[in-house]
C-alpha cells in the first residue's frame, strides 16, 4: 500500500513545548493519536489499538535539546480489526495533526486484547469439550474456571491455517477472589481461533487431580 498523508485541520501538535526527544507519550498525546486514527476516514471507530507509542526521533534532536530547542514529536502506531486478519502499522505527526504513513501487514497478528481474553474466556467455558474435559476432573461449576490465553502462532497444524489463534491455560477458583493460580487444571488445551470466535479444537491429555491447597 502507498503512504498517505491525512492532515487535521486545527489539531494541536505537542512539538512547541521543550521535552527531552526521547520522552515517553503523555496521556493527551495518546488520546490525541487516538482521535485523529479514529476520525480518519481510511480507519474510523472500528479498529482497535494494538500499540501507540513514541517514535524515536533522529539523533540530531538530542542535540537540539541541548541548545534549548523543540522537536517535532511522532508516534507509532499499530491498528486492527477485531473480525478481519492483518495489521496496519502508522506514524503520526504530533505537530502536524497527520497521520504521515500507512502500511499494511496482510500476515501479522496483533497482540491478544483485554477485551479479548474475556471472549475468549466465555467461548472456551461454554464449549461443550472443554466442559466435558472439565468434569472428568470432578469441575461441574464453570463460573469458578479461570481460562488464560496464550498467543500460539501458525505453524501449518491441520485445522489451523491461516487462524489467529490461542492455546489456552485453565485455572479453578475456589471461591470469589480466591488465587486460583494455586488450582491449575492440567492437561487440558482449547485450541481458539481468536477472529472466528470459536473454539478450533480441545486436547485432552488425561485427568490429573487438582491441587487444593490454598496459597492466598
Amino acid at each position: 500500500m502507498d503512504d498517505l498523508i491525512h492532515a487535521t485541520p486545527g489539531f494541536t501538535g505537542q512539538s512547541g513545548t521543550l521535552r527531552h526527544p526521547l520522552e515517553p507519550l503523555d496521556a493527551a498525546e495518546i488520546r490525541a493519536v487516538m482521535a485523529l486514527i479514529r476520525a480518519s476516514a481510511d480507519f474510523g471507530p472500528d479498529f482497535l489499538f494494538e500499540t501507540i507509542e513514541l517514535k524515536e526521533p533522529p539523533r540530531s534532536s538530542l542535540e537540539d535539546f541541548a541548545a534549548g530547542k523543540a522537536s517535532p514529536r511522532e508516534a507509532r502506531a499499530n491498528v486492527f480489526l477485531g473480525d478481519a486478519p492483518g495489521l496496519w502499522r502508522l506514524t503520526v505527526s504530533l505537530a502536524d495533526g497527520a497521520i504521515t504513513s500507512k502500511k499494511f501487514l496482510p500476515t501479522m497478528r496483533p497482540m491478544i486484547q483485554l477485551e479479548q481474553f474475556m471472549v475468549i474466556e466465555d467461548i472456551v467455558r461454554a464449549h461443550p469439550d472443554f466442559i466435558a474435559a472439565c468434569a472428568k476432573r470432578g469441575i461441574t461449576d464453570m463460573s469458578m474456571v479461570c481460562v488464560d490465553p496464550w498467543s500460539a502462532g501458525n505453524f501449518g497444524v491441520a485445522g489451523e491455517e491461516g487462524g489467529y489463534l490461542s492455546h489456552t491455560f485453565s485455572w479453578l477458583r475456589l471461591r470469589e477472589n480466591e488465587n486460583f493460580y494455586a488450582h491449575p487444571i492440567e492437561g487440558i488445551n482449547a485450541v481458539v481461533d481468536i477472529k472466528a470466535g470459536k473454539v478450533v479444537r480441545v486436547d485432552d491429555y488425561g485427568a490429573k487431580s487438582i491441587t487444593m491447597a490454598e496459597f492466598n
